[in-house]
């Protein structure tokens, strides 16, 4: 490996976003109902906003960032909105679909989070509203003021069942994303098992 940082960007262009195949399927990543709510929220105020990653094979295009993207947008073209046939995609050089599928796991991943503390600064200084933007994103603020919510401080210890112990968490719909995967890991226990339900 050399110390060389290469651009794997061939271009840009116009694409057939319908005709797009996947390597993914809908099962790689969870998108629950209301994530997906905001993701149409978002598409509605901020139109196609985002280019897509897309890998040329033979005649086939992978789209490799963008799979709910593509959902939301026929969704909303049953729904009378007009959507244009070509949009623009990225064109990613990959040298074939191991790398490809890599990069998909990368354009999934996370890298930063958003200092909170700092958030509340930053959208008053751009004049952005947080109650526009809770619709389209998840913020952890109170409508008025941009007051801080403390986030959940969770301790990871090791993990053992118990006999006939009951729990029950209440929590902000808002923030199950953030604990969904200790719940996974918890459930993953023998003997350990749990429910959810909405009181709205």
């Amino acid at each position: 490996m050399t110390n060389e940082i290469k651009n794997k960007i061939l271009k840009s262009e116009p694409v057939a976003w319908k005709q797009f195949k996947f390597l993914q399927s809908g099962k790689l990543k969870h998108f629950p109902a209301d994530l997906g709510d905001k993701l149409r929220e978002s598409m509605i105020k901020n139109h196609f906003a985002e280019a897509f990653k897309v890998w040329q094979h033979g005649k086939d295009l992978y789209c490799l960032d963008g799979f709910h993207r593509c959902l939301i947008l026929k969704e909303l073209e049953s729904q009378g909105y007009k959507i244009p046939q070509l949009l623009t995609g990225e064109f990613i050089n990959c040298r074939n679909r191991q790398e490809a599928a890599r990069l998909i796991l990368v354009y999934s991943s996370q890298y930063t989070t958003i200092n909170r503390s700092a958030l509340a600064d930053f959208m008053n200084e751009n004049s952005v509203s947080a109650d526009d933007m809770s619709r389209e994103i998840n913020l952890l603020f109170t409508t008025g003021g941009l007051e801080r919510k403390e986030s959940i401080d969770i301790q990871e210890e090791e993990l053992k069942p118990y006999t006939k112990t009951h729990v029950l968490l209440s929590f902000d719909p808002n923030i199950w994303p953030q604990i969904e995967k200790y719940l996974s890991s918890i459930q993953k226990v023998a003997g350990v098992e749990y429910e959810t339900s909405s009181n709205g």
